[in-house]
């Protein structure tokens, strides 16, 4: 993998992340 894919995984990674962390914390406060 080059440096820009890992950088593009690794962004798209955490903001997965931060929309799930909203969501559950939306359902389960």
């Amino acid at each position: 993998m080059r440096p820009r894919d890992v950088s593009m995984a690794t962004f798209m990674t955490s903001r997965v992340m931060k929309v799930a962390m909203l969501t559950l914390g939306e359902v389960c406060p």
